[in-house]
């Protein structure tokens, strides 16, 4: 989700202060500093300072950007066809 939100942020051309009052026009609060949590992810982890998101936030993200929550959650097609290529994704045992 982490690459998802900030991939979406740039190609909207938002700075994280524009999406935290993007989202503020939702009525969700979530400040540059939360939105800086969101985009390091699991990479940061919840000791690294990453935040997790709930169901609200997903929410008030998706229409910011215009794109259903699950898209937001599901890879991007080209980290899937990634971790498809490595043998990560799409393999049964």
């Amino acid at each position: 989700m982490a690459a998802n939100v900030r991939r979406l942020r740039v190609e909207h051309g938002l700075s994280l202060r524009a999406l935290s009052e993007a989202l503020e026009r939702q009525g969700r609060h979530l400040g540059e500093d939360a939105l800086g949590k969101i985009e390091k992810g699991a990479k940061g982890g919840i000791e690294g300072g990453a935040r997790r998101v709930d169901a609200d936030d997903l929410a008030a993200l998706a229409a910011v950007f215009g794109v259903a929550p699950s898209d937001l959650l599901l890879p991007s097609e080209g980290s899937r066809q990634e971790a498809v290529a490595r043998g990560a994704v799409g393999q049964r045992g």
